[in-house]
């Protein structure tokens, strides 16, 4: 069997998005297939896939996306990889390691995985990353994790985007924009002495019919870490529901959860020049794919 990987770039994306929608999963719209491979928030063209091939024909194929930001005052390419599809004759010969090392050998980008596949995730680790996380902390309604609020709250919370919008700098309006149409929840909140936060949540009952508020970005990491259980109090609403962050973006700051879970699959990630508490889950597979966190 004599396979050749490589990179496939906008040219070659229809090709890729037909082949993940017909074999990995039919139900994905193809426009859909189309949004993850588009690299729509690069400057300048980055590979949509790494691809397998055999005598042209595409057998493997895995979706990276890729954006170009500014996290810190500094220019960062980031690259989420995301779905992982081998066709089953070419499978248990280690092909998804293979791909995903030669997705993780571009220079000078900061990649990260958020998959909840365990295969896929075994194949990029085995390439090179490692555990970004495997906690998350939690809130419940109310002090305590009570329903209700005690008292007057410090802090002040906006959730209509249009006033969110008017606190924010343009850094922060571009990540908004940049996710215009997506299914997300931007929440700021002003505390006292005028400092504002945004969070972006994701919005999504899971389980046993628990709303889960998760957070994908963070704009303020210490200021969220002090405020977070009158923000936890204020979004909630009484009953089965919570507010979720990864345990990462929490590191070294006292931000007191009511419980912290495990992952099931762990977070990756290959950061050479990022902090793994800056390595938020947005301008990934997950808003563009509208999908439920694990």
């Amino acid at each position: 069997m004599s396979l050749t990987i490589r990179h496939a770039f906008d040219d070659e994306r229809a090709a890729v998005a037909e082949f993940f929608h017909t074999l990995m999963n039919p139900n994905v719209p193809l426009g859909l297939w189309n949004d993850l491979l588009d690299q729509r928030w690069t400057t300048s063209p980055a590979p949509c896939a790494v691809i397998a091939e055999e005598k042209g024909r595409i057998v493997g194929a895995l979706a990276t996306v890729h954006a170009d930001r500014e996290i810190d005052g500094r220019a960062v390419r980031t690259s989420n990889l995301s779905g992982m599809y081998i066709e089953k004759s070419h499978r248990g010969v280690g092909l998804g390691r293979a791909m995903a090392v030669e997705a993780l050998a571009r220079p000078g980008v900061e990649f990260t995985a958020y998959s909840t596949n365990r295969a896929s995730s075994a194949a990029v680790m085995s390439a090179g990353m490692t555990a970004l996380d495997r906690h998350r902390h939690v809130w419940f309604p109310g002090k305590d994790g009570r329903a209700g609020s005690s008292g007057k709250m410090a802090i002040e919370v906006f959730r209509d985007r249009d006033e969110v919008t008017a606190l924010l700098d343009g850094p922060l309006r571009k990540i908004l924009g940049d996710h215009e149409g997506m299914n997300i929840h931007p929440v700021a909140f002003q505390a006292p002495g005028g400092k504002v936060c945004l969070v972006v949540f994701m919005i999504k009952v899971k389980g046993e019919d628990v709303t889960y508020y998760d957070a994908l970005y963070i704009s303020d990491l210490s200021l969220f870490a002090k405020y977070a259980r009158e923000l936890a109090t204020a979004l909630l609403p009484a009953g089965d529901a919570l507010m979720s962050i990864d345990s990462r973006f929490m590191d070294g700051l006292d931000a007191e959860p009511d419980a912290t879970w495990e992952i099931r699959i762990p977070r990756a990630g290959l950061l050479t020049g990022l902090a793994p508490c800056k390595a938020d889950i947005l301008y990934s597979e997950i808003p563009l794919f509208d999908l439920k966190l694990d």
